[in-house]
């Protein structure tokens, strides 16, 4: 198993999280899908089988994680993954079916509260809804 970062930074600013002023970085960057993929095949070869992602949001930006799964399944590299999510990235039963099929077995997704006025309290900049919409798509899909 690898521990494996990806992206510096957020690009949200939830009252109650520090990670984007950490080190005083405030600019999101990121790997690209290649890279990542690349770097994954490689320790495949070597014999890994999971790879934690430490990134705060993994998801982040939509258009790389579609590339990174559509690349993991074109190149059937068999590694298992886990990742970290924001609800609102897991709203689209498609995404959540391409995760999988790209050998993504946990999500582990930032709900902070049932309360709607708490959410907007904490700037979190998604609903009740999408939470429960997200927890539904990854049971769905496994």
């Amino acid at each position: 198993m690898v521990h494996y970062e990806s992206v510096r930074g957020c690009p949200y600013r939830c009252s109650f999280c520090n990670y984007p002023f950490l080190f005083d970085d405030t600019k999101f960057r990121y790997k690209s899908a290649e890279k990542i993929v690349d770097d994954w095949q490689k320790y495949y070869e070597q014999g890994v089988r999971y790879i934690t992602c430490l990134d705060s949001l993994f998801t982040v930006p939509p258009k790389r994680l579609k590339k990174v799964c559509e690349l993991l399944i074109e190149r059937k590299i068999g590694i298992q993954w886990i990742c970290y999510a924001r609800a609102d990235d897991l709203t689209n039963l498609e995404t959540c079916q391409l995760m999988r099929d790209a050998g993504c077995i946990q999500v582990q997704i930032g709900i902070e509260s049932g309360s709607q006025v708490i959410l907007d309290n904490m700037n979190k900049r998604c609903t009740v809804d999408q939470n429960a919409k997200a927890l539904a798509n990854c049971r769905i899909v496994g």
